[in-house]
């Protein structure tokens, strides 16, 4: 991606919210495909190539903080690209950005009664409206809001109709759980315990701020070596961003 490139899209991501982050990432890894075609890619594969992107990009390591639940304590941690896509399918990220839609998986048998379930692996259109009807109902509890979401994903991942006999709340932590071993990066987690009081507790990555934070950070070094060199040769801040960065780093080291 080109310097000035990267910069536009770091300020295209401040105003995305958590789900048009990803798509918003995705659509710059893709730009010859529409929104409503990666709103169908499901998240594990949208996240993997995202990932794919973040180790091409800024590298392997991720450097990550957190707070304990329990006592507040801050916790700094490190992340490995390469562990995260350890789950992940073997599609590299320059590969059909929508392979794998409409990919389903079927739950054991003996997890419910009745016959076995399929299920879509959940895309960040199913996420979205998920998280649309959660919101929709302002006088509901926490926990009645997320319960709401939840049934909202299931009913449309579920290939077919809920039959009589399949309660909606064993059928969604039956799907949460096969789909937590087919695919980990439909709902990553890492697991941490404070130094300070001992506890542990499992952690929702959000792979796209991971790499909303890299792009940010690349963009505001960028910004940096253009006032510097505006200021010293008055140039602007296109010609500035389309010279390679060796020539720029040139210029600077002569100030």
């Amino acid at each position: 991606m080109a310097d000035a490139d990267l910069v536009a899209l770091a300020d295209r991501l401040q105003a995305a919210d958590a789900n048009e982050l990803a798509l918003e990432l995705l659509g710059a890894l893709h730009p010859g495909h529409t929104r409503a075609q990666l709103a169908a890619v499901p998240v594990d594969r949208r996240d993997a190539q995202l990932l794919r992107w973040r180790r091409a990009t800024f590298g392997d390591r991720m450097e990550a903080t957190s707070s304990c639940p329990a006592c507040a304590e801050r916790i700094e941690y490190t992340l490995s690209v390469q562990a995260l896509l350890a789950g992940a399918d073997d599609v590299d990220a320059d590969d059909d950005a929508l392979a794998g839609i409409g990919r389903t998986l079927e739950l054991p048998f003996g997890e419910l009664p009745g016959p076995p379930c399929r299920l879509r692996h959940p895309s960040s259109q199913d996420v979205g409206e998920a998280l649309r009807v959660a919101s929709a109902d302002t006088a509901a509890s926490a926990d009645e809001a997320i319960d709401a979401g939840v049934q909202a994903l299931l009913l449309r991942c579920l290939a077919g109709s809920l039959q009589p006999d399949h309660d909606p709340r064993r059928l969604a932590d039956a799907f949460g759980r096969a789909l937590a071993e087919a695919a980990p990066l439909a709902d990553p987690q890492v697991a941490l315990q404070c130094p300070a009081c001992g506890m542990q507790w499992d952690e929702a990555l959000d792979i796209a701020r991971f790499l909303r934070a890299d792009i940010d950070a690349a963009a505001l070094r960028l910004l940096h070596e253009v006032h510097a060199l505006a200021l010293a040769y008055h140039w602007s801040e296109r010609d500035i961003l389309a010279l390679p960065a060796a020539r720029r780093r040139f210029y600077l080291g002569c100030l």
